[in-house]
């Protein structure tokens, strides 16, 4: 019977959610917040170096991305990592995540790879020391952990950049990353020292790796 239906069992009328897009915070205060953050990412990328400029763009190499990253609460992670063959090439492929450290929320993701194909990741000058002087004597393969290694640069790069290139664009920079940027088609030069740079040695002094 009708009048058996007790108050649990009774049907809800349901209210539907509106459809309509509604900014999650004011406007202006989001993009207040944002231009404090570009301001002080700016200070720091001027003082460390930490960008590529090719032509008459400013790229942000992966620590810039992950200080931008730390002001919102934001860590990267990787997921994966698979060996690879494209045709005669052979690397790695990368996946990362984006995670709020707060809460563990995935909010952005990026992928990245890597191969010896690559102008800069397929060989490397080879040294020998002969006594105290170190010499050219040819050229090696350069190492798989390398091509790994900036795989997951790559794709830790992308997936800070695919949730915050909002953010670096206020200050001036291009959103793709340095490293998945291709250098050897315009002039390229890095970041000019800093006094800063010149006191602490950051980005100064010869390294074997290629770069990135």
């Amino acid at each position: 019977m009708i009048e058996d239906v007790t108050q649990a069992e009774q049907i809800v009328p349901y209210e539907q959610e509106s459809r309509e897009m509604v900014t999650a915070r004011p406007p202006q205060v989001v993009v207040e917040e944002a231009m404090v953050a570009a301001k002080v990412l700016e200070d720091i990328v001027n003082r460390t170096g930490s960008f590529v400029q090719i032509g008459a763009n400013k790229h942000l190499k992966v620590e810039a991305w992950q200080t931008v990253g730390h002001f919102y609460g934001l860590s990267a992670r990787i997921t994966k990592t698979n060996f690879i063959q494209i045709g005669e090439a052979i690397g790695y492929e990368a996946f990362a995540e984006l995670v709020n450290m707060r809460t563990g929320m995935v909010v952005s993701t990026g992928e990245g790879m890597c191969l010896n194909s690559e102008e800069r990741w397929g060989m490397r000058p080879k040294y020998e020391w002969e006594g105290k002087i170190r010499k050219l004597v040819g050229h090696e393969p350069v190492p798989l952990q390398q091509l790994r290694s900036n795989a997951q640069t790559r794709a830790v790069s992308k997936c800070h950049s695919n949730g915050l290139r909002w953010v670096v664009v206020l200050a001036g920079y291009q959103g793709a990353p340095a490293e998945e940027m291709d250098r050897g088609q315009v002039p390229f030069q890095a970041a000019a020292p800093t006094s800063e740079m010149t006191n602490t040695g950051v980005g100064l002094g010869y390294s074997p790796v290629p770069p990135i």
